[in-house]
């Protein structure tokens, strides 16, 4: 098991080296226009240099992405390392202790050395589960590049970057009108329930309200018209009216770049017929 491991582990940081000097030398690339003109200043050459960083990880989101994973990687790299290679992996823990005049030679001179040493390993092994929950989750994301190469998907990637402006002001209002109901039930329902005492839990509160789990009867039972004001506009408002709009946006978006996809397509295929006579 320590060999496979191992190996396993040789295969992670290969590939992970690989990627990031993939993604290191594809930016420098984007900005080696940069070199070329030797008459601008250096304050101008640092701005250029930061234009076409921005560009390359920006225009393109997998860029981003292959960048932040790669680097994440490393890190959960040198935290693994870093846990597995302490000391502490030498430390025997007899069930029953045992006590004999020898000199101390492990490194801890108390039992408190001991466990603060505990603490600081699980502190790091529960970093390298965050961040590798999180790693995994871009990984997984930067599998959509490669299917980019199928021509409905990019008709998807399309209709999210077409709908994007519009989705972007339909965010802005529906975040508006979702802190007015916010404030509204921290003030009405603060005082009789600590779902809605404080902004952040009413905030959430309301979150739950639109997905339907949350448990209104203490709220029904204490202002039953407030009550029905309140759950029933805001469910109206946001579950049957704000998500349609949502989903008429992203349809829109859809359409077009599908009507563009076909039609491509069908300058494709008369092309190829023209070609053939």
């Amino acid at each position: 098991a320590t060999v496979v491991r191992a190996l396993l582990e040789v295969a992670i940081i290969l590939i992970t080296c690989f990627y990031l000097g993939q993604s290191l030398n594809s930016m420098y690339r984007d900005v080696q226009e940069v070199r070329r003109d030797r008459q601008r200043s250096c304050h101008l050459r640092c701005l250029s240099v930061f234009r076409g960083v921005t560009l390359h990880l920006l225009l393109d989101p997998f860029n981003l992405l292959d960048l932040v994973s790669s680097i994440l990687t490393a890190v959960t790299m040198i935290l693994w390392y870093d846990v597995v290679l302490m000391k502490l992996r030498d430390f025997h823990f007899p069930e029953q202790p045992e006590w004999s005049n020898i000199q101390a030679n492990a490194g801890w001179r108390s039992d408190s050395e001991v466990i603060f040493d505990f603490y600081r390993a699980g502190q790091k092994l529960q970093w390298f589960i965050r961040i590798c929950a999180v790693n995994t989750v871009i990984i997984l994301l930067r599998l959509l590049k490669y299917l980019q190469l199928f021509p409905r998907v990019q008709v998807m990637f399309k209709t999210l970057a077409r709908g994007a402006p519009d989705v972007s002001y339909f965010i802005l209002l529906m975040f508006v009108i979702l802190m007015g109901y916010v404030l509204m039930g921290n003030q009405i329902f603060g005082p009789l329930t600590r779902d809605f005492h404080t902004i952040p839990k009413s905030f959430i509160a309301c979150f739950e309200l639109f997905l339907g789990t949350f448990d209104s009867a203490k709220l029904r039972q204490a202002e039953p018209i407030q009550y029905v004001i309140f759950t029933y506009s805001y469910v109206i408002l946001f579950r049957y009216m704000l998500i349609n709009m949502f989903f008429a946006i992203i349809d829109k978006s859809f359409v077009y770049e599908d009507m563009e996809r076909e039609r491509a397509e069908r300058q494709r295929r008369d092309g190829e017929r023209l070609e053939e006579r």
